[in-house]
Formats: structure tokens, sequence, C-alpha cells
């Protein structure tokens, strides 16, 4: 049984205009935005499509970050370890740090310094409670001796100068 044809030349539906009928359900609308475009007549009646393309331009760059319905809180997983988001500012791009390190930084109150790196005790990168991270130190591998002995008062001035107060 055939459906009732229903004639929608000239009706506004969104930010399309209904032009004319081309046949096989095929409609012309022009657009707000002045685009010309072939629409289903079934897309129309049932308000699926309402513009050219552009109003989902528009929604895009108006719901992002937190407006966005996809928004998972600024935090992403990549290569095993979650980063998080630390600037919101509108049209800029995304800056995302390592959640571990931000999570140490904040714990020992500072930034950390060149060589430190944060290691995951039990092996999962995104296990990010306190008590799985430790803090770590790079030393320069293949040292004399005495080179060794000199870095080692370095450390203990670093990170704990109480210990040298007596030698």
């Amino acid at each position: 049984m055939q459906g009732v044809f229903v004639n929608l030349t000239g009706m506004k539906i969104g930010k399309l205009t209904v032009i004319e009928y081309l046949g096989k359900s095929q409609w012309v609308c022009e657009c707000e935005c002045d685009n010309i475009k072939l629409i289903r007549a079934d897309a129309l009646r049932n308000g699926d499509t309402k513009s050219c393309g552009c109003l989902i331009g528009e929604l895009g760059r108006a719901k992002r970050g937190i407006l966005n319905p996809l928004w998972k809180g600024g935090r992403k997983i990549w290569e095993g370890y979650a980063y998080i988001r630390i600037d919101n500012e509108p049209g800029k791009h995304a800056k995302y740090i390592p959640e571990h390190r931000q999570i140490m930084e904040h714990h020992l109150g500072r930034k950390l310094l060149p060589g430190e790196t944060i290691h995951h005790k039990n092996g999962v990168r995104d296990d990010n409670r306190l008590e799985n991270l430790e803090l770590m130190i790079r030393h320069p591998p293949g040292q004399r001796v005495e080179d060794a002995v000199d870095y080692a008062v370095q450390i203990l001035r670093k990170y704990r100068p109480e210990l040298l107060a007596n030698v």
C-alpha cells in the first residue's frame, strides 16, 4: 500500500526551506547558510535532518569540554597511562599531562626535578593511587667509584640533607 503524498514545498524545517519535490521521496532544500541539499522525505518529516550539515558543526563547537555529552572528565588513556586535561580554555588545543606525575607533584608539594620519574609498583600504568606510586631517580651508569660517591652526596643533599649533618 502506497503512502499518501504530502507536499512539503515551502515548509521550514530547522534551518531548511523545502523548495521542490524531485520524485522518489527526494526533496530539494535550501539551508539558511545558502547551501542547497537533496534530502529524503522521511528525514524531513521525522526531524532527523534539520540543516545541510552546518548545524552539526555549530553544535559541536558549542558543546566542547564539560558541555559535551560525551565528556569523560578530562581524562584519557594512552599507551596504558592516564592523562588529565589541565587547561579548559575555549578555542585552544587541550593540554594533557600524565596523571601519575601530577599526583606525585601534589604529594611532594613541588614539581618533579629533571631525572626524577614515577614508578607504578604493581605495573598497572593507570593505577594512580598514591600507595602504588614511588619516586625514582635516574643515575648515570658506568661511573668510577669516586664519581659515584660524589653523586651519592648530591643525592643526599637533595633528598635527605639531615643525614649529611653527622658526616
